[in-house]
């Protein structure tokens, strides 16, 4: 009997063990101002699983408990960081991401169609040849236009 309930209990921790997650946390910053950058990516490349940062520039992320995993981190405009970290417990960390200068050029937007109506303000126009308009009867004395319409 007190060999199956060794049994259980080393079982039941073994169990424990390999359910564990630690969980990742941090915030992603530009190097040069420290200013948080929103929405930047950071995924665990072994599991693919991955998050965006928030409006601080915080992310938290899950890992189960390894040897090691690579975090990519990246963001729009910067540079791509890879990050192989040891895991045993939580981990904070504060990730500086250096932006590329020489790979975003000026972006210049020209509208390229004009509106003729803009240009021409016009209303309705409808032709009446006036040979229709002298071959109206005459009520009340004025012709009615309107009936040519």
């Amino acid at each position: 009997m007190k060999v199956k309930l060794v049994m259980f209990i080393l079982i039941v921790f073994q169990i424990k063990i390999l359910v564990q997650k630690i969980t990742i946390s941090g915030y992603v910053k530009d190097a040069a101002t420290k200013e948080s950058l929103i929405g930047a990516t950071v995924v665990n490349v072994a599991s693919q699983s991955g998050t965006s940062t928030n409006q601080y520039g915080f992310f938290s992320l899950s890992a189960p408990v390894a040897d090691t995993i690579e975090l990519i981190i990246s963001y729009a405009g910067y540079t791509i960081q890879a990050k192989r970290i040891t895991l045993k417990i939580n981990l904070r960390l504060t990730v500086l991401l250096e932006s590329l200068k020489d790979s975003l050029n000026e972006v210049v937007v020209i509208a390229g169609k004009n509106d003729r109506n803009v240009q021409k303000a016009q209303m309705g126009v409808i032709d009446v040849p006036l040979g229709a308009i002298k071959n109206l009867r005459v009520i009340f004395g004025e012709r009615d236009v309107l009936k040519v319409i």
